[in-house]
């Protein structure tokens, strides 16, 4: 599951304590979560402060039997909010984790792209399957820059 979290632990000139406060969006993303039952979550616009990554695991994700944990913080130059991969450690661990922060012809891109590689558990392979070759899975959590102006079509394009 992904979810824009939208300035999530950082104020803006739009985005204030008032009309974006955090305890509001722990509140609904814990009635998302419990919905959804993700066992993996990526998060765009959390700030970059470990702080907030373990407010959401505290407080909206190891409610219940559920044991989450996240991975660690990778901040590109000087951007203030950051993607964050949250997991179900009863399902799957990682297996490697890096940041993309130059496109193709080596220029930088606006926000950091986070990959992940995540290795499942053998616990919930099937009877058959290799107990030593556990399958594998990539994440990618980017946020390309918003709007519609030309200039940020341009950065877009860049990542």
């Amino acid at each position: 599951m992904h979810y824009n979290l939208l300035y999530y632990g950082e104020t803006t000139t739009s985005c204030t304590a008032n009309n974006n406060s955090v305890n509001n969006k722990d509140t609904y993303l814990k009635r998302i979560v419990n919905h959804v039952q993700p066992d993996v979550l990526t998060v765009n616009e959390i700030d970059c402060d470990v702080t907030y990554s373990r407010r959401i695991k505290e407080l909206v994700l190891n409610t219940g039997s559920k044991t989450y944990e996240f991975t660690k913080i990778q901040r590109s130059g000087t951007q203030n909010i950051c993607n964050m991969l949250f997991y179900n450690t009863e399902k799957v661990k990682i297996a490697s984790q890096e940041m993309i922060t130059k496109a193709e012809n080596g220029s930088n891109i606006i926000r950091a792209i986070d990959l992940y590689k995540l290795q499942f558990l053998a616990t919930n392979l099937s009877e058959n399957q290799n107990q030593t070759d556990t399958p594998s899975a990539y994440i990618l959590a980017a946020h390309l820059k918003a709007s519609s102006s030309a200039s940020d079509k341009l950065s877009r394009e860049k990542a």
